[in-house]
């Protein structure tokens, strides 16, 4: 059986240039965001479920979703050939996979299921929340995802509806306490911040290290494959005052687990 590598973040954390980077060693199957619904993502749960005929319903029941579990995950281990086949789950897509008659703050069922499958689990989170937010709705107004330049950027000015961050940082918080519970103690899992991912332009050694011992492998010296970002979103936001104080009342109100 496969060992998969699962990497599990919000959005906005270079979940995408790290990916990217693993893959580019031909030691992974860089399968990305599997529950993304976008029409070009081959191999996505949506395209093989849609590839398969099979009904959302059939992952209902207990013994339906641990059937189509069964059957989705040896798709992609085959698709991998001999790399280990490694996929990208947000945080707010565990539940896409999920039987009925559960709590919402139950341990998700497929973070179980891939835990009792011998996954690694690499768990990324930004300790800058207000830019991980404000990043993808600087994104959209550019109109492009990844590697935004200075010039792209300098004619950007936005005002952000604070409702939604306030919603969106709850939303983020949440999930964030969802999954550090689900992996506390989990003997493959290594978290770590957006923040320490990179250290002097490679992948942390942490990272790394953490690899080459669940993989058996000996990777060195990984490096990005994508450019953050650039751009000053204290500049490009006309009130981000306002955003960071609502971010920061959330973060205090709601608990953030840091």
């Amino acid at each position: 059986m496969r060992k998969f590598l699962v990497i599990t973040a919000g959005q906005r954390t270079g979940t995408t240039a790290l990916g990217s980077a693993l893959g580019a060693t031909g030691e992974f199957g860089h399968f990305g965001e599997i529950f993304h619904d976008a029409p070009d993502r081959t191999n996505s749960f949506v395209d093989w479920m849609r590839s398969k005929q099979k009904l959302w319903v059939d992952t209902f029941s207990p013994k339906g979703a641990q059937s189509t579990a069964d059957e989705y995950f040896d798709f992609l281990a085959a698709a991998s050939g001999e790399a280990s086949p490694l996929v990208d789950i947000k945080l707010n897509s565990w539940m896409t996979f999920h039987p009925g008659w559960t709590y919402p703050a139950q341990k998700p069922f497929l973070m179980d299921y891939l835990q009792r499958r011998g996954a690694a689990f690499l768990y990324i989170r930004r300790r800058d929340l207000a830019s991980q937010i404000l990043s993808e709705f600087i994104a959209r107004k550019v109109g492009k995802w990844h590697g935004i330049t200075d010039g792209e950027a300098t004619n950007v000015r936005l005002a952000v509806p604070v409702g939604e961050v306030r919603e969106r940082a709850l939303n983020i918080i949440s999930a964030e306490k969802l999954v550090s519970a689900s992996l506390a103690g989990a003997p493959r899992a290594l978290a770590i911040w957006y923040e320490e991912l990179y250290q002097n332009g490679i992948v942390s050694p942490d990272v790394t290290s953490f690899l080459n011992r669940e993989f058996d492998l000996s990777l060195r010296e990984l490096k990005p494959q994508i450019e953050k970002n650039a751009g000053d979103k204290s500049a490009l936001v006309e009130n981000y005052a306002e955003v960071l104080a609502a971010i920061r009342e959330i973060e205090q109100t709601a608990l953030r687990p840091l």
